[in-house]
């Protein structure tokens, strides 16, 4: 709809406020002089007395397409007036600096004007003689040359500014302006859907018509040159691109998305507009409306209605590593939608960045997800972006490296030396023992009828593997450089049904820590070469586990779903204590430092598993602390390097690692070794004292586990 303004109706509001009030600058004064304003009306030579003298202040707000007498602030009026007196003569007390026009009225065929009064401030103003003579008149026609579609024109304002001469055209764009008062003037038409045109000067002279020709319209046909996106979700912007805009003019735009309006629309200049997908629209063509003239785009713009990550998740990374990740889109039928041009995002911007393109570039260690947007529609990663310390593609150890149940690790002297157990369906020795340092050749320590349920530890010279043999545990010293058999050490007959065994070494000896639980499912050790006691329980146990602390030796392990240690006395060990009442399950872990045990163990909490860890610096247990979130976790692992520990797990779809300070909590995020699809089984954590090792095992022939090596900077 036409703007229309009635700037006459406007004009006699403030001279009935002036009336009113009695005020004659009922705007105010900001800048006043202490002499008036003043000249002399003449008609016919003669002082004209009784004649309406009118004031416009020019230096408000300059014409917009509000309204032609545009005011400086919302309560100032622009226009005042006085009468002559019986000399003719007129004057405004305190007129406000600046520049006004004055108009002498007597009626609409008589009038004077004066355009451009200069009022200085502490000065004096004194315009003169203003002589009445005949009106004139300015006839002429608006029109759009630069959009010939265009043939409604009706309610354009054409106007003198800063004066009260104004006249609406019809709908050919016709118009007359009558009884003007004899002078030049600027010509100004302007039509809020159609832009402003001008003749720059205007002669009216007394008794005439004037015809001033055509008044052209700025309005030009808008062009749509391109998109910045062929497709997007409601809720995306859209830059359009293109050509006459309106911006400059300010002429009204709309937009339409298949012929539903875009409710935001930002004009950016008269060659970028910027514009939100609306929830309604549907595929089909851009449209842009400028005042009365549309354009449209020249491609179709397709509406997502749906968007799936493409890319397969979880992923494991390594710093520096890159990702290019893809989304898939699809419009309101099913149908897939090309180039979506959607924007990327990741949750932990720490761990990783992603650029326009979808490009993700592992910066950091943690875990973040990524996500695609367009608009309201998004899609995210199932599974998490790994990025871990990870030096090395993960490793497949030695072909003959398949365990039956994974491996057993230790470290020491810049190695470390991997023990598992492999079955040979047939022959009567069917368990094989082996041994290899990491980087090194399998050995075969020995085959045996029954699983010898290997443990290993450093000595601080050398590494010996305990395991058992006939009725009996064996001790074997191991080379610390080639992984080779150096003879058996140590024998304990223990006869039949053993069921774990551990071994640990510790103190300046170095003292060592052989112990078991027997068929009974009772805990049996031996230190060195004296036999401890350890007091039977009616509670079967399971999972022994034992460390170093520097002091002394302290064994753990669990009774139904209680975690119990006790510290390695000769002769006898003081009772056992609780280290945690549960629900826990599986094996506990057990490891130390100079001053400090702790235990690590896995406890239920609902149908998920969690792993818990306490610390005993010798007052006992503390409170335990939940390592990672509830899921699956499952067989710990642990190693200790420089001033922390690390601890690795098996969960659903990967191992999984953590740090640990001192006091057992944790440091960072949990870290991924390895993620898939795959059955990940029995972790195990050591470090050769620069870099760390994890290894576990995957399902193979035979029922055996082919086992993995992954080295990681800790």
């Amino acid at each position: 709809m036409l703007d229309r303004r009635a700037p006459i109706h406007l004009l006699l509001t403030v001279l009935m406020l002036v009336g009113l009030t009695g005020c004659p600058w009922p705007w105010g004064a900001p800048a006043q002089t202490p002499a008036p304003l003043k000249g002399q009306v003449f008609l016919d030579g003669h002082p004209a007395a009784g004649v309406t003298v009118r004031a416009t202040f020019t230096n408000a707000t300059p014409f917009t397409n509000a309204t032609p007498l545009a005011i400086a602030a919302a309560d100032a009026p622009l226009t005042t007036q006085v009468t002559t007196d019986d000399q003719g003569r007129f004057a405004f007390e305190n007129p406000p600096a600046g520049d006004l026009n004055l108009e002498a009225v007597k009626d609409d065929r008589r009038k004077a004007i004066l355009m451009g009064v200069a009022v200085r401030p502490n000065a004096q103003t004194d315009v003169g003689r203003l002589d009445l003579r005949p009106t004139g008149h300015i006839v002429g026609k608006v029109t759009a040359p630069e959009a010939p579609q265009v043939t409604e024109f009706t309610g354009t304002d054409v106007y003198i500014p800063g004066t009260s001469y104004v006249a609406k055209t019809d709908q050919s764009g016709n118009f007359r302006i009558s009884n003007v008062a004899a002078g030049s003037f600027r010509l100004l038409a302007e039509n809020r859907y159609l832009g402003r045109g001008e003749i720059p000067s205007v002669e009216v002279k007394p008794d005439q018509e004037v015809q001033v020709g055509q008044i052209a319209l700025s309005l030009k046909v808008p062009s749509i040159a391109g998109l910045d996106q062929s497709a997007g979700a409601p809720g995306a912007w859209v830059r359009i691109e293109g050509t006459n805009f309106g911006a400059s003019e300010g002429i009204p735009i709309e937009v339409k998305f298949n012929g539903i309006d875009a409710v935001e629309v930002v004009r950016e200049s008269n060659t970028v507009i910027r514009a939100k997908v609306p929830l309604l629209a549907t595929t089909g063509p851009v449209q842009v409306k400028v005042g009365l003239i549309p354009s449209v785009s020249p491609v179709t713009f397709k509406v997502i209605d749906s968007l799936v990550m493409e890319t397969a998740t979880p992923v494991l990374l390594r710093q520096g590593q890159t990702l290019q990740f893809k989304v898939k889109a699809y419009d309101a039928a099913a149908a897939e939608v090309t180039d979506p041009g959607v924007s990327w995002s990741t949750t932990v911007p720490a761990v990783g960045s992603i650029s326009v393109s979808g490009l993700f570039s592992a910066s950091g260690y943690g875990q973040t997800f990524v996500t695609a947007t367009s608009g309201d529609e998004s899609a995210q990663t199932v599974g998490p972006v790994y990025v871990s310390p990870l030096t090395d593609p993960p490793e497949t150890l030695a072909t003959d490296a398949k365990a039956f149940d994974g491996a057993r690790l230790a470290s020491g002297n810049g190695s470390v030396l991997m023990v598992w157990v492999t079955f040979h369906s047939g022959q009567a020795l069917p368990y094989r023992l082996s041994s290899q340092i990491l980087g090194g050749t399998a050995v075969t320590l020995g085959n045996f009828a029954e699983h010898p349920k290997p443990a290993v530890s450093w000595t601080g010279m050398r590494y010996e593997v305990a395991y058992l043999s006939a009725g009996s545990l064996k001790v074997e010293a191991v080379h610390p450089t080639n992984g080779a058999s150096q003879g058996v050490q140590k024998t304990v007959a223990v006869g039949a049904g053993v069921q774990e065994i551990s071994l640990r070494h510790g103190g300046a000896g170095p003292d060592r820590l052989l112990s078991w639980i027997d068929g009974s499912s009772q805990v049996n050790a031996v230190y060195n070469d004296d036999q401890v006691v350890i007091t039977p329980t009616s509670t079967a146990r399971v999972g022994l586990s034992s460390a170093f602390d520097g002091s002394g030796f302290v064994l753990g392990w669990r009774e139904g779903q209680q975690v119990m240690s006790t510290r390695v006395l000769l002769p006898t060990p003081p009772s056992a204590t609780v280290v945690s009442a549960g629900p826990a399950e599986g094996n506990p872990v057990l490891f130390g430092k100079a001053g400090a045990t702790y235990a690590l163990w896995e406890e239920t909490s609902g149908a998920e598993t969690e792993l818990k860890v306490a610390r005993n610096t010798g007052s006992g247990w503390g409170a335990p602390v939940s390592l990672a979130r509830p899921g699956a976790q499952r067989n710990p692992g642990v190693m200790r390097h420089a001033n922390a520990f690390w601890v690795v797990w098996q969960e659903a779809g990967g191992v999984f690692m953590r740090k640990l300070d001192e006091q057992g909590q944790p440091l960072a995020e949990p870290y991924a070794v390895t993620v898939g699809g795959s059955a990940f089984l029995y972790p195990a954590i050591a470090s050769d004292g620069g870099v760390g090792v994890v290894t576990w095992g995957i399902s193979g022939t035979a029922g055996l586990l082919n086992l993995f090596a992954q080295r990681f900077a800790p």
